[in-house]
Parts: structure tokens; C-alpha cells; sequence
């Protein structure tokens, strides 16, 4: 029943018409402007999103635990190893003769697989 009431209101009188017409049209421009602003926004937050998910998915990696079945540090640079009891401690690889060398001993033959992580030593603090 309104909008039989609006129309014929509406032809009785164009000049409203006309007025609601433009006041219609700015409303629908506004609303556009407002939703390209948000879909702007949108875009800008979905790569910032982006890339702090990239970012630590990074930093997760270059401090994960590494097993030494996927791969094994850079040939005689020290590193923290995990033993297979749990134990931590600080040494590195050799590949000639393969070993470990881990508290001035050499891991190696048998014992070589009780090595079974390892991950690179933090950066040193920054002098100020």
C-alpha cells in the first residue's frame, strides 16, 4: 500500500519526484564510494595480512629444530644439537670422516645416529 501511496504521490507532483530521484542517486553514489573505499581497504589489509603470515612462517623456520634425517648443517659450524635422550648441547658435522663433534668428542660409527636435531645458534645481542 506504501509504494501505490509513494507512486502516486509521486505523479501528482514531478518536482518531488525528481527530487527524491536525485536524492536517491546520491545516496546510491555515496554508497558506492564507500564500498570501493572498503574494498581498497580491504586489498590493503589482505597483503598485509599476507605478508606478516609470510614473515613469521620465516622467522618459525630459521629457529624450528631441524631433523638431521631432512638435512645437516654447513660442514664444521657450530650449531645446538638434540641427543636422543633429550640432552642439548653445542657442536658440529664433519663430513670427512663423518662425525659429530660435540664436547671435544667425536660422535660417530653407532653413536653417530644419537644425534637427531639441530638448529643454527642465535645471533649474539647487538652492542649498544
Amino acid at each position: 500500500m506504501t509504494n501505490t501511496w509513494t507512486l502516486a504521490r509521486v505523479v501528482q507532483n514531478p518536482i518531488d519526484a525528481i527530487v527524491e530521484i536525485e536524492r536517491i542517486q546520491t545516496e546510491l553514489s555515496e554508497a558506492k564510494d564507500e564500498l570501493k573505499s572498503r574494498r581498497e581497504n580491504f586489498e590493503i589489509m589482505s597483503k598485509r595480512l599476507i605478508e606478516k603470515e609470510n614473515e613469521l612462517a620465516a622467522e618459525k623456520e630459521k629457529h624450528r629444530w631441524i631433523p638431521v634425517t631432512e638435512r645437516l648443517p654447513e660442514d664444521i659450524t657450530d650449531v645446538l644439537v638434540v641427543f636422543d635422550n633429550g640432552e642439548v648441547e653445542i657442536g658440529y658435522h664433519k663430513k670427512n670422516p663423518l662425525a659429530w663433534r660435540v664436547q671435544g668428542e667425536y660422535w660417530r660409527g653407532e653413536f653417530y645416529s644419537a644425534i637427531t636435531h639441530w638448529k643454527s645458534l642465535p645471533e649474539a645481542p647487538a652492542s649498544e
